[in-house]
């Protein structure tokens, strides 16, 4: 590669990792003044989980409702199976005051160790699964199972996916 290739590469990265700068930095403005003109604190920072989670708009709600059912689920799943308790991250002033794509970092975690969790409580159950399964496939799933924790797992994930979809159209 020449030397001239790898100047443009690197102007083309630099220059899209300011535009991104930029943005988010809009972003976090436009979220303040919202915030401000509903009368809302701009930081939560400070709060107690459950007093940040009811400032969250609806949107945002919903997604961490969801998020709290599958949260709860595999914790359900895996005391039934007797293993650790997994450590979750995710928290509602993540999402405060709105929520962004670069917001989620911690949720997607959460939700990988989630389902990390539960393949572990329920391998025979879930090798049943399609792999890479849809949306569909895993209401259909759970809809069958006799578990009930993993039930509330699998049902809640989907949810997870939609309310995440919700958030990106409100974004």
């Amino acid at each position: 590669m020449s030397n001239n290739t790898e100047q443009d590469d690197f102007d083309r990265l630099l220059d899209d990792f300011i535009a991104k700068q930029l943005s988010e930095t809009e972003d976090m403005v436009e979220e303040r003044n919202e915030a401000q003109a509903n009368n809302k604190p701009v930081s939560v920072s400070n709060l107690p989980e459950d007093e940040a989670e009811e400032l969250l708009y609806k949107e945002e709600s919903l997604l961490y409702t969801a998020y709290k059912n599958f949260r709860q689920g595999v914790i359900d799943c895996a005391t039934a199976a007797e293993l650790d308790i997994p450590k979750f991250v995710f928290k509602a002033k993540d999402l405060y005051p709105r929520f962004r794509p670069s917001k989620i970092n911690n949720l997607n975690t959460d939700v990988f160790t989630g389902w990390e969790t539960i393949t572990i409580a329920q391998p025979v159950r879930l090798s049943s699964l399609p792999q890479n399964p849809s949306d569909e496939q895993i209401l259909n799933f759970a809809e069958k199972t006799t578990d009930i924790n993993l039930q509330n797992a699998l049902i809640s994930y989907v949810e997870i996916l939609i309310e995440v979809d919700g958030c990106e159209i409100a974004y």
